[in-house]
């Protein structure tokens, strides 16, 4: 069974050595202290709801943003109930993230001007908008090592911003999207990769692939993959060449629809079927259109 794909470490070169030095900002200004040879680990990792770990010596407020702008950071938020942050936003770094968490949104508005890369452990919820890669031209990459990612309300977006590479990894854990707004490659000219290689993958309605981006993959090795509304590719954009891919190597893709969006016309696309089990699943507007 084909493992994760060389294109990730391809597309997502990060610096290695030295930590980088950390400073932790909320929206007004509010500092975590800095404590490089105490960064926590998997035993032991740091709570941020320490409020000695402020230097206002009280907790931020879950109304702010919390923005994570250097890496090396292993935390924990030590809540599954309690809202950490109106948007939490990561920027420029190479992150590991222990510990259950829940906020408004992820990963909006930052200006992400170097690569970020995030190993997620642990249970997140999000109850307004997942962005990854928002800021034009930038590159992120998220790994569900472990745990489970609940996206609520409003859209899931991998590759938000326009000319962006992004890549959401699901390496085991499970991805649950709600909403009828999950997208892999939003953004114009986007480049953009969903790669499941354990766990569930479970989105609620419709998936788009392909909705603006120019080069984007859905690809599993393993795993369940359950789309319950189907999939629709190019739902915005016409493209010319075969840059809309999904690829069953393994695990089980099921899907009542696979079809192009009204008033598309010239797209093209790649079905791939290298093992796995495809499932077009019976339903009153099931639809497979080639």
């Amino acid at each position: 069974m084909r493992r994760r794909a060389t294109s990730l470490i391809t597309l997502f070169t990060l610096a290695t050595g030295a930590m980088l030095s950390l400073s932790v900002r909320a929206a007004t200004n509010t500092n975590w202290i800095d404590d490089p040879d105490n960064r926590g680990t998997e035993a032991a990792p740091i709570d941020i709801y320490n409020a000695a770990k402020w230097t206002s010596g009280a907790l931020p407020s879950s109304n702010w943003n919390l923005n994570f702008t250097a890496g090396g950071l292993t935390y924990i938020t030590n809540s599954t109930t309690k809202q950490i942050a109106t948007a939490l936003r990561f920027g420029g770094g190479d992150f590991v993230v222990f510990g259950p968490m829940r906020f408004d949104s992820f990963g909006y508005n930052i200006s992400e001007t170097a690569p970020v890369s995030i190993d997620k452990r642990g249970d997140w919820t999000g109850d307004g908008r997942f962005f990854i890669a928002t800021k034009d031209e930038s590159s992120f990459a998220l790994t569900n090592t472990t745990g489970n990612l609940l996206s609520k309300n409003n859209a899931m977006r991998v590759g938000s911003g326009n000319n962006t590479t992004s890549a959401f990894v699901l390496q085991n854990g499970a991805l649950t999207c709600l909403n009828n707004n999950c997208t892999v490659g939003y953004g114009e000219g986007s480049i953009a990769r969903f790669e499941q290689n354990g766990g569930t993958a479970t989105f609620g309605q419709t998936l788009y692939i392909g909705r603006n981006g120019t080069n984007v993959e859905y690809v599993v090795n393993g795993g369940e993959t359950v789309v319950s509304n189907g999939i629709v590719f190019a739902s915005s954009k016409c493209y010319y060449d075969d840059s809309l891919r999904i690829k069953l190597f393994g695990g089980t893709f099921e899907t009542p629809k696979l079809v192009w969006h009204n008033g598309v016309d010239n797209t093209r696309a790649t079905v791939l079927l290298n093992g796995g089990t495809l499932k077009a699943v019976a339903g009153a507007d099931a639809n497979f259109t080639w």
